[in-house]
């Protein structure tokens, strides 16, 4: 498995443009000093073609937008094979009273899988009412239901693929981005090292303009939030940065039973919730209540009529 790339600076990747902008201004007025140590245009071009390559990168907020939008058409089509499931499952139930012929379709806990498996499981629903086509007719089975059926799991099957290399797609992108910045910084670091030791020790003013000042920042503590939800309601609470790894900590601290979801759009239903009683607690990561880096958002739903109240601790 090939080693992940670590970014080798602190600052964000705005600052870091920023401060790759104010060293070359610093080093353009300090031209004259640089170059008594063989510092010429092709070698401050290297961190000003190494800054435009950087800046030139799609950010990570073009290619989550990208992801987002096609998890939520794959999720959109997951809706529509899921209500035609449900429609072949009622015309078996009612034609099909031997258990055992019914059982042969496997619609148990069908609604509860992965992607990946309610493609494989529908794609033996209609299989199935395939093979039992007259009998199902009863109940308004139809050829051109089939087939639309059919082609209904295809699109599915397809946009799980299409939604799968989006995600692959940033997660490769990050690491070109970091490999690019980590570029730009290697050549920031060493002409700023080149200016600080030519005014070390003859104008402490030029020399700070040679600090680049990537000193990390103190860890970030967790984020509390707290509310209420009316009865049988969404609400959403926060929006977060995706690190599969970070813990929330979610509270019941009312008299209904709540559910908190993290999810890729904030009104269609992803990952898998956790639910809480009244004065339960639990704990999970980011990862744990979604593992598409899209879930970005927070919602918290009372599932029954009375006011809810909650608080959620996400770390840092």
């Amino acid at each position: 498995m090939q080693e992940e790339l670590k970014r080798e600076y602190t600052m964000s990747d705005a600052d870091l443009l920023q401060r790759a902008d104010l060293l070359a201004i610093s080093i353009a007025r300090d031209s004259a000093a640089f170059a008594t140590r063989a510092v010429d245009a092709p070698r401050i071009a290297l961190m000003t073609d190494a800054r435009d390559a950087f800046d030139d990168y799609p950010t990570d907020v073009e290619l989550l937008g990208d992801v987002s939008d096609k998890t939520q058409t794959k999720d959109g089509i997951r809706r529509n094979v899921e209500i035609a499931v449900r429609t072949i499952r009622n015309m078996a139930e009612i034609q099909f009273k031997d258990l055992r012929k019914y059982k042969t379709f496997g619609f148990e806990g069908i609604t509860e899988l992965t992607d990946n498996d309610l493609y494989r499981a529908t794609k033996r629903v209609l299989r199935v009412a395939t093979a039992n086509k007259t009998a199902l007719a009863n109940q308004g089975l139809t050829d051109a239901n089939l087939a639309a059926f059919t082609t209904l799991n295809t699109s599915f099957d397809d946009a799980i693929d299409t939604a799968h290399e989006a995600v692959e797609l940033r997660d490769v992108a990050t690491q070109e981005r970091i490999t690019l910045g980590n570029e730009l910084w290697k050549n920031m670091s060493e002409l700023a090292s080149i200016g600080k030791s030519l005014f070390a020790d003859t104008d402490p003013a030029r020399y700070n303009d040679y600090v680049l000042n990537d000193s990390p920042s103190a860890p970030a503590g967790p984020t509390v939030y707290t509310g209420t939800v009316p009865g049988e309601a969404d609400l959403t609470i926060a929006t977060v940065t995706y690190k599969a790894g970070r813990g929330i900590t979610f509270t019941n601290t009312g008299d209904s039973t709540m559910e908190l979801s993290l999810r890729v759009v904030a009104d269609a239903p992803s990952g898998t919730p956790v639910q809480l009683s009244p004065g339960g607690v639990q704990m999970r990561t980011m990862a744990d209540l979604n593992g598409n880096p899209a879930a970005t958002i927070l919602v918290m739903t009372n599932l029954l009529e009375s006011m809810g109240t909650y608080s959620v601790s996400v770390g840092g």
